[in-house]
């Protein structure tokens, strides 16, 4: 019997997420009319009705089509009734860009940040006219650090008094799109309250089970520092046992993504999983007879929700969870569970409950490594047999770790551009040692209560995390432990994808055809890689990027680049990631000089076609283009003759009005870069308007972007 007929779920479920897809690509409300469902409601009905149409191959399909279509149709509405934006009572379509008056409510436990607080406000009324309308829809909330603003809680309903603006899009190429990434989440609008702004109306408004999820997970917290665990050991341990990832430092975190070990800071299948087998273990005295079977199934689903609630919903948790939830009840009925309708049957449900989960990373990757592990593992694990217990096992973790990699990468590398090598290595080291820390963890919890026994626990514990810690460093800082830099576009992530499910096609059928397309999909994605490759080569751009209160110029030079700024900027690799690494990889620069703006020597070089920059204090030339950059410290009048220059960028907040400036250069083109502050960009701009001059502001237009 055909495979594909035995997963009925899984085409389902399918046309279910193309509606969902399509609603979220158009980013409009088209409503699907209600005559269309009753037409197909209609037609189906007729076509059950002669239901000797079904006893006929040749119409069979029909039955499949009309479900698959109001499946799509399904998931296209849905998608748009659960989009807050459209509604007419939300927030953006009532204010934007301007101050309000607002009563909300904390829908998330405060997050210190470096220079500030940060939470999410479910608004619930506005006030307009001196009146309270009712309104919808989530704001991003940044509150300045004072002693109050810390002491806020999820469930606070507040009335906060400030300026609403709309979250602004990427302001350079390529750059996070944290605008899509906080829509997704059905956040559209941000806000800054100062000091005083805020006034606290009621606390516990928020969901009961979520507060005290909360609050329980606080607690399990406590219990760790109490027991002290601290330090990189305490960020970890806290990440793996309850979800909670944000104090893992940007180094930690940076050495568990390069050896492949990321997915275990987050509460994910592995860890439900471990929770799960060791319920089900300590419980086998109940399957004796129907009704403790029964009780038991209760007791571990209970348990594994309870578990999800403490590490705080997170999609991963949620997928694994709702999977082990569908096969324990096909369990209870006794009957064969096919793995991948299950699959299907899970994200079907969580889908309905949240149709924007499909655009969350995690939750992709997630799904896709246990599809990996259903669909390829068995083949993989098949290839060598051994009588050794050991040698077993460790192959079968070396099977299962191929197989999830292997259809994870793809998506991995256009997310993230690397690819672990070490990732073999990683986790025939990093799985064994997680599962010994998650027991451990758990009983550390049991006996918490104890403090003499509770000590020696937590010792343990806190030895095993410094263990993998010191693990995963080692192997990422290996020699070519880490492919960085990786650059593919969505087109050749969907080849690769392509060629992957024609090669596990042909390890199912044995039919040589699948490999020969695979052969023409992997000379595609070949072709495609070398049309980039003589692309980035001819490479030859000048950029000034966006970012607040720096100057920050890139000359890019085929497969090079010259990144200039200031020391303080330089020194960010956490700012130069978030704005500038995605452009680095899509252009293919694979050799980065830094050069620190306004130091005493600057930076020489020999003009040459080699080295075709020259640089110099103030002055730039890149190939047979000019740039000079007025500041503070070079925008009085020097010179009698006006200075040639092609590009005039004005940095730094110049005691300088543009007047002076044409009296000193002669220019094509002038840029006032992000370094600037907004109202003195904006005396420039009304400035040039006046003398009829074109000028570029970094700050209101996003990154500067020029072709040499």
């Amino acid at each position: 019997m055909n495979y594909w007929h035995q997963i009925s779920m899984v085409r389902l479920v399918i046309a279910f997420i193309i509606g969902i897809v399509v609603a979220i690509l158009l980013g409009v409300a088209i409503h699907i009319p209600l005559y269309i469902s009753l037409s197909l409601f209609f037609i189906y009905s007729a076509f059950v009705f002669w239901s000797r149409l079904f006893s006929n191959y040749k119409y069979r399909w029909l039955h499949g089509v009309i479900i698959s279509i109001s499946l799509l149709l399904l998931g296209f509405e849905w998608t748009l009734q659960n989009t807050e934006k459209y509604d007419t009572t939300h927030i953006g379509n009532i204010v934007s860009d301007s101050s309000a008056v607002i009563i909300g409510t904390l829908t998330e436990p405060i997050n210190e940040r470096e220079n500030s607080y940060r939470s999410t406000l479910k608004v619930s009324a506005i006030q307009q006219n001196n009146q309270w309308i009712k309104a919808n829809g989530n704001v991003m909330l940044y509150f300045a650090k004072d002693s109050f603003a810390s002491q806020l809680q999820y469930g606070d309903e507040v009335l906060i008094n400030t300026k609403i603006t709309e979250v602004k899009p990427p302001q350079n190429p390529n750059e996070f799109d944290y605008k899509t990434y906080l829509s997704n989440k059905s956040i559209y609008h941000q806000a800054y309250l100062k000091s005083g702004y805020l006034k606290v109306l009621a606390h516990n408004n928020g969901n009961p089970i979520l507060s005290y999820s909360i609050y329980l997970q606080s607690k399990l917290l406590d219990v760790l520092k109490n027991n002290h665990i601290e330090g990189n050991e305490y960020a970890v341990a806290s990440a793996m046992l309850l979800g909670s990832r944000d104090k893992i430092d940007a180094d930690l975190l940076n050495a568990y993504s390069g050896s492949g070990a990321v997915h275990i800071l987050s509460v994910s299948g592995l860890h439900v999983g471990l929770v799960f087998l060791l319920l089900n273990y300590l419980l086998f005295f109940m399957d004796k007879n129907k009704y403790a079977k029964l009780f038991k199934i209760i007791i571990l689903l209970g348990f594994i929700w309870f578990y999800a609630a403490i590490t705080g919903f997170s999609a991963a948790v949620l997928r694994s969870t709702a999977m082990f939830t569908f096969i324990v009840l096909g369990q209870a009925y006794s009957r064969k569970v096919n793995g991948f309708n299950t699959l299907a049957a899970s994200l079907f449900f969580l889908l309905i409950i949240n149709p924007y989960l499909i655009t969350y990373v995690g939750f992709q990757l997630s799904y896709l490594a246990v599809i990996g592990i259903m669909a390829i593992y068995p083949s993989i694990y098949k290839l060598y047999n051994t009588n050794n217990w050991l040698f077993d096992k460790a192959w079968a973790l070396i099977s299962v770790s191929l197989a999830a990699q292997i259809i994870t990468a793809p998506l991995a590398m256009f997310y993230f551009h690397q690819f672990p090598n070490m990732f073999l290595i990683t986790n025939l080291i990093i799985i064994p040692l997680t599962t010994l820390i998650m027991y451990v963890g758990m009983g550390f919890y049991v006996i918490s209560f104890v403090p003499v026994i509770s000590a020696w626990v937590s010792k343990l514990l806190a030895v095993l995390v410094y263990l993998l810690n010191e693990t995963v460093k080692f192997i990422e800082h290996l020699p070519y432990a880490v492919s960085r830099n990786i650059s593919i576009t969505e087109s050749e992530m969907f080849l690769i994808f392509a060629m992957i499910l024609l090669l596990v096609t042909f390890f199912y059928s044995k039919q040589k055809k699948y490999i020969f397309l695979a052969l023409i999909v992997a000379i595609f994605i070949s072709i495609f890689n070398i049309i980039d490759k003589t692309n980035h080569l001819n490479n030859r751009k000048f950029i000034i990027y966006s970012i607040n209160h720096h100057s920050v110029y890139d000359f890019i030079d085929g497969t090079s680049d010259y990144l200039i700024s200031d020391a303080a900027l330089l020194k960010d690799d956490q700012k130069i990631a978030f704005h500038i690494k995605n452009n680095w990889c899509a252009l293919g620069i694979n050799k980065n000089n830094y050069v620190t703006l306004y130091d005493s020597t600057f930076f020489q070089s020999n003009f040459s076609k080699s080295k075709p920059i020259f640089i110099k204090n103030n002055f730039i030339q890149f190939y047979d283009k000019r740039f000079v950059i007025v500041n503070d410290k070079n925008c009085q009048l020097l010179n009698t003759e006006k200075f040639k220059t092609d590009y005039l960028i004005i940095a730094n907040n110049a005691k300088v009005t543009i007047k002076e400036i044409i009296k000193q250069y002669s220019f094509s083109h002038i840029i006032i870069d992000s370094s600037n502050a907004i109202w003195r960009t904006n005396k420039w701009l009304e400035e040039c308007k006046q003398l009829n001059i074109v000028a570029y502001a970094v700050n209101n237009s996003g990154a500067f972007v020029i072709s040499i």
